[in-house]
């Protein structure tokens, strides 16, 4: 059998330490495993989702914060099948005074003048759980 279907068989739960770098990603670079490609793409996709979840307008109430709620983080950004569940948000504050560090809206009141939505906590569900072994 080729190397190319050897991996095509293989299940990320059966291999998920290789892929996550136990063995620094020996025999996974060249060619590329098609296991931990669709990984680095998955990962990749969870960390954009902060951006595009960040509301950057700044004659929003809400800028600086998250778009979406915790429930419907993945669901407002077309990721329902990520296998994943947001359980807090996280957040920055500063008392720097640098401009263009926190996004500040420009209504009176607003939701935080001194903090920031950076990013979210998920934990895989029950059906990726089974996934990653």
């Amino acid at each position: 059998r080729s190397k190319q279907n050897q991996n095509e068989e293989k299940k990320l739960s059966d291999c998920w330490k290789e892929i996550h770098g136990q063995d620094d990603w020996v025999g996974l670079l060249d060619p590329m495993d098609s296991l931990l490609r669709a990984e680095l793409i998955r990962y990749g996709e969870m960390a954009q989702a902060c951006y595009d979840a960040f509301d950057f307008d700044r004659y929003s109430k809400y800028c600086g914060s998250c778009k979406y709620p915790r429930n419907k983080f993945f669901v407002g950004l077309e990721m329902e099948t990520h296998g994943y569940e947001v359980t807090r948000y996280l957040y920055a504050t500063s008392n720097v005074n640098l401009p263009n560090f926190f996004r500040q809206s420009q209504w009176p009141k607003v939701w935080s003048k001194h903090a920031d939505w950076i990013g979210y906590v998920a934990v895989s569900n029950d059906e990726m759980s089974k996934q990653l072994g």
